[in-house]
């Protein structure tokens, strides 16, 4: 919000609160979130990430909802080639399955469709089966990530044609008045409920 930039950006406070309101509706209440931060030391979080913590926040808020420290995963940004047992995921997977029932989540919301993807296969590697024991949700709709790992889940479906047709319009208006003039287009990204996803 600092940065004096016209922008296109997703609705990504709507995003997490809609995807939280979902598993609550599905009957889940212990509902985590995976939060990533940029650096270790100055633990930055990149803004998409937190809209959408906020999200989640009030969502459960208004249903009464009060998270505990432990239903969020903290972790580090690490290469996508980093090997899974490097993850702070890993770990919190461990402590999870190690953990009394009662205290487990019985939902994650990941940072995107490739760290969904991501948690998918470290829980199935530690014999947690998805999503009865844990839910796991992505975010961006990403396809082949759901292909690759044989696995349907709940996203979110940004239209990112039309955030790019939006940008280089506001570009090249910029260029051409040569103005201070800065522009914010907020677009939604509504969630994708796979059919019958935690039907019973």
């Amino acid at each position: 919000d600092n940065i004096r930039r016209s922008r296109v950006v997703f609705d990504n406070y709507e995003a997490g609160f809609e995807m939280t309101k979902n598993l609550i509706e599905a009957g889940r209440r212990n509902i985590g979130f995976w939060m990533q931060h940029v650096d270790a030391s100055a633990k930055g979080i990149p803004f998409s990430i937190e809209q959408r913590f906020k999200g989640y926040q009030d969502c459960l808020s208004q249903h009464s909802i009060q998270p505990k420290d432990e239903w969020i995963w903290h972790d580090v940004w690490t290469s996508p080639s980093a090997a899974q047992d490097e993850s702070l995921l890993w770990g919190n997977l461990l402590d999870w399955k190690e953990s009394e029932l009662d205290q487990r989540i019985d939902a994650l919301l990941s940072l995107d469709d490739v760290s969904a993807g991501i948690a998918i296969n470290v829980a199935r590697n530690l014999k947690i089966e998805v999503p009865n024991d844990i839910a796991i949700t992505g975010f961006d709709n990403v396809p082949s990530i759901q292909q690759v790992f044989n696995h349907g889940f709940p996203t979110t479906k940004p239209n990112f044609f039309r955030a790019g047709e939006l940008a280089l319009s506001l570009l090249l208006r910029e260029i051409k008045e040569d103005n201070e003039h800065h522009v914010s287009h907020i677009l939604a990204s509504t969630v994708h409920w796979p059919e019958n996803y935690l039907k019973q």
